[in-house]
């Protein structure tokens, strides 16, 4: 996959830029979190479909060619590790970040 173009924020960190054709799946419960991400991201030019649970991701996972799966690792009820294993299994090349916000961490929520 070709790289993509960087510019400089107003921060003076580098900025990645979407190429056409990158797609993301965000894993998230929560609602807001799961439309906010997606409209940002779409914004930033890439394809972006959003599944709240486990079933619903690798049932995308096993319709579209993913570059990427955003999952929360704190869902409840829900062993995001698994998903992941299992979405890389249908698809290898697909890379996975997992993200926890602080208010799960310092509740203790995993």
């Amino acid at each position: 996959m070709p790289q993509a173009a960087t510019g400089r924020t107003g921060c003076g960190l580098r900025r990645r830029r979407a190429l056409p054709g990158q797609k993301i799946l965000i894993l998230d419960d929560e609602t807001p979190v799961l439309d906010f991400a997606t409209e940002i991201l779409r914004q930033e030019g890439y394809t972006v479909w959003g599944a709240s649970s486990g079933g619903d991701a690798l049932s995308i996972v096993e319709t579209e060619r993913l570059d990427l799966l955003l999952a929360d690792q704190a869902i409840p009820d829900l062993d995001t590790s698994d998903i992941a294993r299992r979405a890389q299994a249908i698809s290898p090349n697909l890379s996975v970040i997992f993200l926890a916000d602080k208010a799960d961490t310092v509740s203790g929520k995993r």
